[in-house]
């Protein structure tokens, strides 16, 4: 895949996901990237993506998640078949 210009990625991912909340749960952003949860957890464990601890779950600020797909989860090498959907539909635009 080419690589993406992440302004204009996040542009579309906040257009897309503009109808979930502003701050995500694990299980919010496991629906929009396709990752699972154990993953999701892993990048928050390792400060990858920003989470808070709240009420015994993991809170995301939208945002975050946002940033974060459009600027470094391309180094990630087995991206989730939601994820390339999404870089498919960016490269549409």
């Amino acid at each position: 895949m080419e690589p993406i210009d992440s302004d204009k990625f996040m542009k579309m991912l906040k257009k897309k996901w503009s109808s979930f909340p502003d701050a995500l749960t694990v299980d919010d952003a496991v629906k929009l990237t396709g990752y699972c949860k154990t993953t999701v957890s892993e990048w928050i464990a390792k400060k990858k993506l920003f989470g808070v601890w709240y009420y015994n779950k993991y809170l995301i600020p939208k945002d975050c998640l946002i940033e974060y797909m459009a600027t470094k989860a391309h180094r990630i090498c087995q991206k989730s078949k939601k994820h390339i959907d999404l870089l498919r539909q960016y490269q549409k635009l």
